[in-house]
């Protein structure tokens, strides 16, 4: 029996060697959140139809969703 990732392989095109090597990412000074030490990563759980809706939310008001949660924890905890 073939590998099922035979046709995966060959479907791969070898690399040319006149091609640009491929650029690595070089670091910036400044960093994101999550080297910010006032900054905390958090795992959650929320429906799917306020995924959708905070998702929605970040493209109208072009915002991560670490903003729009944050605004929304700072609103409602000092409310």
């Amino acid at each position: 029996m073939a590998n099922r990732f035979e046709k995966l392989k060959s479907l791969k095109s070898p690399v040319d060697a006149t091609q640009d090597s491929p650029k690595t990412k070089t670091s910036s000074k400044r960093g994101g959140k999550s080297s910010d030490p006032d900054f905390h990563k958090l795992t959650v759980y929320i429906s799917k139809d306020n995924l959708k809706k905070l998702k929605l939310a970040c493209v109208e008001r072009e915002l991560d969703m670490s903003e729009i949660i944050d605004e929304l924890l700072s609103s409602h905890l000092t409310g």
